[in-house]
């Protein structure tokens, strides 16, 4: 029999799309942001940080209620504010985001990758129709490290962004629009830029799983990705060109946690935005080809059937389908 509930998001776009997806494969209306007050219901899956957000919505649940948060992070854990009922399992999208709760003392966790949609909103374009750039995020440090500024300087208008206004690099870049998480951004337009690039040109140097080189995958646009933990465990040796790390890391105080920065080679990215410059049509086309075949194995009409379990009033078991990340080759 299945539990009535519904699953209650953060705030952040990407928090909020993968809560969406969540709902509709399991079958449960999605709130952002709030708690509705139901008497019927019984289980209640929270989607986002572990922050004050997490502790306001959870603990407004009733007792008799079941709670699960799915949560994602980029470091160590300062202190999380917990919730005043209990949160009987937690789930996250990588092993490096497990290891930092256990670390914390959370010990019932279990790892489910974030999910992307592979069919297709916008037509792939062959390789002489495709621009080369793209990223999309807004601004945070971890997203435009401000080491990186010769980057910005010497290629950044060859480098298709979309991001925010408060962005202090915007000027160095070709803008498509800084209306970043937007209702203005559509899915849609996202698709596109990911179907007319030939390279998916990852700058950030901390994530808790990172969504957008895997959605950009969908479309046969090649991740650069700097060598940080949550990539080398997701993505296979020969998939993305990759960005060597320096060694060097540095941790930004951020409410609830240590974002941890692992500081990537300047000249490794000059080097490997050369590389994507100069790669011939046959070699694209074949790194290309693998990134989507990649891809389906995350589409999250399979991937959040994992929380199926939680819904019928059982706990979840790990299957060999949904430890993905465990398993990858580095």
């Amino acid at each position: 029999m299945k539990l009535p509930g519904i699953v209650i998001t953060d705030i952040p776009f990407s928090i909020q799309r993968v809560g969406r997806q969540l709902g509709e494969v399991i079958g449960y209306p999605v709130f952002n942001g709030f708690y509705i007050h139901d008497p019927k219901l019984r289980l209640f899956i929270y989607v986002g940080n572990p922050n004050d957000s997490m502790a306001l919505l959870l603990g407004q649940t009733p007792y008799y209620g079941r709670r699960y948060a799915y949560v994602v992070i980029e470091g160590d854990i300062i202190n999380i504010p917990m919730p005043s009922k209990p949160i009987n399992k937690w789930f996250v999208p990588s092993n490096f985001v497990m290891d930092k709760l256990v670390k914390y003392g959370i010990t019932n966790v279990d790892v489910v990758p974030h999910g992307v949609d592979t069919r297709l909103l916008a037509t792939p374009k062959p390789f002489e129709e495709r621009s080369l750039f793209f990223y999309i995020a807004g601004y945070m440090i971890r997203k435009y490290p401000g080491y990186a500024l010769y980057i910005y300087q010497r290629y950044g208008k060859e480098i298709d962004i979309i991001t925010t206004p408060n962005n202090p690099y915007i000027k160095y870049f070709n803008v498509i629009s800084d209306k970043a998480y937007s209702k203005n951004v559509a899915d849609e337009l996202i698709a596109i830029q990911y179907a007319t690039h030939r390279f998916y040109l990852n700058l950030s140097d901390a994530e808790g799983f990172g969504l957008t080189p895997l959605e950009a995958c969908v479309y046969g646009c090649v991740p650069i990705l700097p060598r940080i933990p949550v990539f080398t465990e997701l993505y296979p040796s020969d998939l993305p060109i990759w960005v060597e790390w320096t060694g060097d890391t540095f941790n930004e105080p951020f409410h609830f946690e240590y974002i941890e920065h692992y500081v990537w080679d300047i000249e490794e990215m000059k080097n490997a935005i050369e590389y994507a410059k100069s790669m011939s049509k046959e070699e694209w086309e074949d790194k290309s080809q693998k990134c989507m075949e990649f891809a389906k194995q995350y589409d999250y009409r399979n991937v959040y059937k994992a929380f199926i379990p939680i819904t019928q009033g059982t706990d979840i078991e790990q299957t060999e389908t949904f430890t993905l990340l465990s398993t990858q080759v580095q």
